[in-house]
């Protein structure tokens, strides 16, 4: 009883019917509308199945209580509806009025029908009985008791026994006689009554026939017209005392007729309600919503509920999972599976069911019938499938059941689509295997072509048809023996295709019209194979042809061991699930009703991806290990018939396997599996011969297809025995592997692998037949990727073999290998490989210094087996750099140094590295060998200081390495003589000096900042050698001093650095050097042109008294004031005049006046124009005539303006001229000055006119105007 309860496990299994707790919302408003509104009667509640109608009703009825529902359930009869549906329309009719009927009976109770004619059966009361028993009895009895009542009243009298006749005398009275025949009159008369109501309500009695007369009783006279079962059924409806009824699943009979039928009943119904003032009843329909296909259900129906699914194919996942997390089982199952497999389910109760049957399967198929679940439980899990089962399978079976349940069924009894599927699986690999086979031959045909064809360039082949097919004799007007081969001459006739002529037959030349010809050339089909072949020669596609054709190989094995779900694809997926089934005699089912069920993709889902495969059986009945299994037997029988099953067919038990075969069959191809080789590799003792013979087997027929998909399984310890057996019965195995070419690299990877972990050493060197295995292994850059690798074996082959990895790819390769590869040095020192050390041993990132500065980067860590190695191979390691530093390297100084002094490197390496070089040597003479110094400076890889300057100098002297490589930068250099005169002996600073400032190849930048640092100088310089712009720089370093010798060297070498050596010593040429013997004018000239101080311009002046103009010149105010004084030159006073306005020194507006008053002569009888402001200083000076200012004003009235004549004349206080404009009549003398002013006047119409006075012919007289606005002016 303990055990029981222990066992004992809550499920929590789901009901299919509905549920009364559903959340109404909306729902509970819309119904109490309906019965809160007397007119509305027929209600459509509608929706798809399963979307919950009959809970949204079931919920509605527990919250309303005070409401009475009656349901009329039709969904139990669908079949049979079905099916008198496509027999006729009024048997469907019938039966659906009979049911409804029947259905509506039952729920109401007998007490409150008693007139309807329907009878059911109920239970009798035993009182009832007993009491009719007794009246029927005593009515008999009172009957015979009146009939025989003299008879009874003489026997009595005769009785013996006295107290017997005592009791029995009252019943001869007469008394007792009449009181007897009322009894029977009333009993009679109760009798009646009862016949005459059940008359009346059951109408059992309809026809008496008396004598040949037919008699209706009790004849109703208000029959209906519908049929004669009308007046029940509103009888019925009228008395269910019920304010809904519920007719639910009606739409599974596709009978509209029913409910034009139940919306009459219901409007007599409530019309009758209506005459009596009750409540009406509703009728409330379940429905479909494509029960009608018309708009004629708004009218049919009075209001249409419609229900909002509570479940499709969209969000079912979350029903599904809330179910299996209810159950705690959710965990058992891939959350992404379910997912998907949800898509499928739209059905609510299909759900729940599912769940249910899923909790069932899965406790009754995991665990043994004989043993409690708890015991199953306790024990540690076996291989068995008894308990290895896996629940996404077992949930796709139980999907698959309660969507396709005769399939299911039909599996069980190996038919049907599923079973007929996976039968036909051995078809569908046949077909896909010709497809690989396919593709296979098309890639070695391809391969073969390419290799077999010996042309190699397009222009060779159209050679061959071009020049085959023509005797072409010139292109373009070159003869064809100027062309050196077939493909130049095709390549010209290419170019020129317009210009090439051929030779016919009757040896006329004719233009040849290549572009066609070649188009109709390349239209043929060999030429169009061989193009593709020498394509695929030139663009490398053959050895992606040959990849390709390892991985259909690779694909072919796979799909041969395969189950049915790995090889389905889109290109097959249709074909395969078109499968039909032909029995013995040629039916064919096409199993249509699958195909065309709208669940069907869901089928193909679970087979696709597995959760339908060929071991189906296992989720679907108990399995018993008693005998030979099935699988087992079939793998025999296919021995026997000499039909041979995959090698990865699966055996159950092949021990039992092998006692059933002979010696014999293992010389059979049948035979090879690889369950039976692996229990024969586990149980060699037992089994010796049977081993021996398999693998001779193998070895005879070179199958390795069977070998590498054997150890493509993985199994460890059956891999071990087999490697070690197979390489020692077969030692040339892996060089036959390498000749073969249909193996993947992957495959003889592997090999290689198991061989090194598995085989002794001598066997490995047998392996390594022409070093087969080590080329392999060292070739093959991904070598290093093993999982779980035996580190020590590997090294130890590695070793034996003398493997040095060309490449290793780390992304893919085994980290602890990787390492073990590194530290024992086992690949070769290139490039790559470096870097690869370096960023995955070193830990550093990769950058250009991988490239640029990798020997730095090397030695940084001396412990580092890499350090090592490279410096045990230093020569083979620079040739290794040099190569890939894209003539680049920045390593460190101290390792530069290092390379460059290294005395093993070949000189031609050592100068390229020098030359790629571009770290800095700080000090030149760490390097030992002088003969590259130049290189060194060559190159600029020498730091830029004044000691390596120096060194080199006093090596090489001042060669042009040297000079390129001061002038290379603008670095300050600084030399003290002491010091190089300390460092390098005496007079050495001098030597350095000299050569210098003798040097003209040097920058200027260079120059000058190098000689400044001396601070020597030359009081005479004479080298004439020397470029003028070194000779200005020199000057101004102040290294050539200002002397009268340098002044005449340069006068005589250098006359157009002459001035820039003056100005830079004026002081000293002004001061001390010039005198009244070396002075000369155009020095001085010169000097006034300069930005030089003006006391130093006029003390060159004073050596002078010649006239200097300063027209254009922008001299200073004291040097434009000392030479307007001591050297004016006359020319300039129209520009003295013209710069009189806008000159701003008093003192030269002065200086201007008093030259213009000194030559106003000249200015006069010039015309020159003079400013007003002049003109009105020269006007109020005394030092000038009035006559003479009287011309002046007379020469510049023409340019005057009327303000400026105005004012003049009142400065020159000329009363007469001015009485002119009050219009009075003054004379004037008769000369030049007075006609033209007066002429001047009439032109501004100042005056009437002027002419000889006639009363004075030396006098003018002039007739003014009368002018207040120029009087206004004065």
């Amino acid at each position: 009883m303990e055990r029981e309860k222990k066992d004992k496990k809550e499920y929590n299994f789901q009901t299919l019917t509905p549920i009364n707790n559903a959340k109404l919302h909306i729902y509970d408003d819309a119904l109490n509308f309906v019965f809160e509104n007397n007119d509305i009667r027929n209600v459509a509640i509608s929706g798809p199945y399963s979307a919950g109608k009959s809970s949204v009703i079931e919920s509605y009825k527990l919250k309303s209580s005070d409401k009475r529902f009656l349901h009329i359930s039709l969904a139990h009869f669908s079949e049979t509806t079905s099916e008198s549906v496509e027999g006729g329309n009024t048997t469907d009719k019938a039966i659906l009025e009979g049911k409804i009927l029947n259905q509506l009976i039952h729920q109401i109770k007998q007490n409150k029908i008693p007139q309807t004619k329907f009878k059911i059966k109920q239970k009798a009361e035993p009182k009832k009985i007993i009491f009719s028993t007794m009246i029927f009895i005593t009515f008999l009895i009172l009957v015979y008791y009146i009939n025989s009542f003299n008879k009874w009243s003489s026997f009595v009298p005769t009785l013996k026994a006295e107290w017997l006749k005592s009791t029995l005398m009252w019943t001869t009275s007469n008394i007792t006689l009449l009181f007897s025949g009322l009894a029977c009159f009333v009993i009679l008369g109760i009798a009646t009554y009862f016949i005459i109501t059940f008359q009346k309500n059951k109408n059992i009695l309809k026809r008496l026939k008396l004598q040949g007369n037919e008699i209706e009783i009790f004849e109703e006279k208000d029959d209906s017209f519908f049929d004669k079962y009308l007046n029940e059924v509103l009888y019925l409806f009228e008395h269910s005392n019920a304010d809904a009824i519920v007719f639910e699943d009606m739409d599974r009979f596709n009978a509209n007729k029913i409910f034009e039928k139940l919306r009459e009943i219901n409007t007599l119904v409530n019309n009758k309600k209506a005459e009596e003032d009750r409540p009406p009843i509703r009728f409330l329909y379940l429905l479909k919503d494509d029960i009608f296909t018309s708009k004629d259900r708004t009218k049919f129906f009075d209001f249409i509920l419609p229900i909002v699914p509570v479940i499709d194919g969209s969000n079912s996942y979350d029903q599904l999972i809330g179910h299996l997390n209810e159950g705690k089982i959710l965990d058992l199952f891939v959350e992404n599976f379910l997912n998907e497999l949800s898509l499928y389910i739209d059905d609510m109760r299909i759900l729940k069911n599912i769940y249910n049957e899923f909790i069932i399967y899965h406790n009754r198929i995991l665990f043994k019938e004989d043993e409690s679940q708890t015991e199953q439980e306790n024990k540690e899990l076996s291989d068995s499938t008894l308990i290895n089962l896996d629940n996404n399978k077992l949930l796709g079976i139980i999907v698959y059941k309660n969507l396709f349940p005769k399939d299911f069924s039909d599996l069980h009894l190996r038919t049907g689509f599923v079973y007929t599927l996976f039968e036909n699986k051995p078809l569908f690999i046949e077909q896909e295997i010709e497809k690989i086979d396919h593709k296979i031959g098309e890639i070695k045909e391809k391969i073969q072509l390419s290799e077999d064809e010996i042309i190699e360039s397009i222009n060779e082949l159209d050679a061959i048809y071009l020049l085959g097919n023509y005797q072409i004799v010139r292109i373009a007007g070159l003869g064809v023996t100027q062309f050196k081969t077939r493909v130049q001459l095709v390549k010209a006739i290419k170019d020129n295709p317009d210009q090439v002529t051929f030779t016919t037959q009757s040896r006329y030349e004719q233009h040849l019209d290549v572009t066609s010809e070649l188009n109709k050339i390349r239209q043929g089909q060999e030429y169009i194979e061989r193009k593709k072949a020498i394509d695929r020669k030139t663009e490398n596609q053959i050895e992606k042809l040959k990849v390709e054709h390892q991985r259909l190989i690779k694909q072919k094995n796979t799909v041969q061991n395969s189950k049915l779900s790995k090889f389905i694809c889109k290109d097959n997926i249709d074909t395969i699930f078109s499968v039909t089934y032909t029995n013995e005699i040629g039916e064919q089912n096409k199993f249509e009703e699958i195909k065309g069920s709208n669940y069907f993709p869901l089928i193909k889902y679970l087979v696709r991806y597995g959760y339908i495969d060929e071991n189906y059986s296992d989720y679907m009945t108990y399995f018993y290990e008693n005998s030979l299994s099935r699988i087992d037997k079939n793998f025999l029988l296919s021995v026997t018939d000499q039909i041979p099953k995959d090698y990865s067919y699966s055996l159950n038990d092949p021990k039992k396997v092998i006692s059933r075969l002979t010696l014999g069959h293992f010389d059979h191809v049948e035979i090879l599996n690889f369950d039976l080789l692996k229990h024969l590799l586990l149980t060699k003792s037992n089994n010796d011969k049977y081993l021996i013979s398999f693998l001779h087997q193998l070895k005879d027929t070179t199958n390795f297809h069977f070998i590498f998909g054997f150890l493509e399984l993985g199994r460890k310890r059956e891999t071990k025995l087999f490697i070690k057996e197979i390489n020692n019965m077969w030692p040339n195995i892996f060089h036959s592997v390498q000749d073969e070419g249909d193996f993947s690299y992957d495959q003889k990877k592997q090999y290689s692998v198991y061989s090194l972990y598995y085989s002794p050493d001598a066997a490995i060197e047998n392996l390594n037949k022409s070093n087969c295995l080590t080329d392999f292994i060292a070739n093959s850059d991904d070598f290093l990727d093993i999982e779980s690798p035996d580190i020590e074996k590997l090294i130890a082959g590695f070793s034996l073999l003398g493997v040095k990895f060309e490449w290793i790819n780390y992304a893919e390769a085994n980290n602890r290998v990787f390492q073990e590869v590194y530290q024992n040095n086992l690949y070769k020192l290139t490039f790559d490989l470096i870097c690869l050390m370096l960023e995955r041993v070193y830990g550093l990132d990769k950058s250009d210094d991988f490239k640029n500065k990798n020997y730095t980067l090397v030695i940084s860590k001396q412990d580092e087996p890499l350090t090592q190695y490279v410096n045990r191979n230093f020569n083979h390691y620079i040739k290794e750099i040099l190569e890939n530093c894209d003539e680049l390297i920045t390593d460190a100084e101290s390792v530069a140094l290092s390379i460059i002094n290294h005395t093993e490197i070949d000189p031609e390496d050592k100068n390229m590295y020098i030359s790629y070089l571009k770290t800095s040597i700080q000090l030149i003479d760490n390097v030992n060998d002088t003969d590259i110094w130049a290189l060194l400076l060559q190159e600029q890889i020498v730091e830029y200081s004044e000691n390596n300057i120096l060194n080199y100098f006093f090596h090489q002297e001042l060669d042009l390495c040297l000079i390129d490589f001061i002038n290379e930068s603008d670095r300050l250099l600084e030399f003290e003589s002491s010091t190089i005169d300390t460092k390098f002996g005496e007079e050495s600073a001098t030597k350095f000096f000299m050569a210098l400032v003798n040097n003209n190849e040097l920058t200027n930048e260079r120059y000058e900042s190098i000689l400044k640092t001396f601070e020597r100088h030359f009081k005479t310089f004479s080298n004439t050698e020397i470029d003028e712009d070194k000779i200005k720089i020199l000057i101004k370093i102040d290294i050539m001093y200002m002397t009268e010798e340098n002044l005449i060297f340069m006068r005589e070498n250098y006359s157009s650095l002459l001035l820039c050596f003056i100005k830079h010593n004026i002081r000293q040429y002004t001061e001390v050097v010039i005198n009244e013997d070396n002075f000369e004018m155009d020095e001085l000239l010169s000097v006034l042109n300069e930005n030089v101080e003006d006391k130093y311009k006029i003390s060159l002046l004073e050596f002078s008294s010649d006239v200097i103009t300063l027209k254009e010149k922008d001299y200073s105010d004291p040097v434009k004031l000392h030479i307007l004084e001591h050297n004016f030159n006359l020319e300039d006073i129209p520009y003295l005049l013209d710069r009189y306005t806008n000159e701003r020194s008093n003192t030269i507006s002065k200086s201007i006046k008093t030259i213009s008053i000194q030559h106003v002569e000249e200015i006069i009888s010039a015309g020159y124009s003079v400013p007003f402001e002049l003109l009105t200083e020269l006007f109020l000076s005394d030092q000038l005539e009035m006559e003479t200012k009287m011309e002046l004003f007379a020469q510049c009235l023409p340019d005057m303006s009327e303000k400026h004549v105005i004012k003049s004349l009142r400065t020159l206080q000329m009363a007469d001229y001015i009485s002119l404009f009050e219009r009075k009549r003054p004379t004037f003398e008769i000369n030049k000055v007075n006609e033209t002013i007066l002429d001047d006047f009439k032109k501004r119409k100042w005056i009437t006119d002027f002419d000889t006075d006639e009363n004075n012919a030396e006098l003018f007289r002039a007739i003014g105007r009368n002018r207040p606005d120029i009087l206004a002016l004065i």
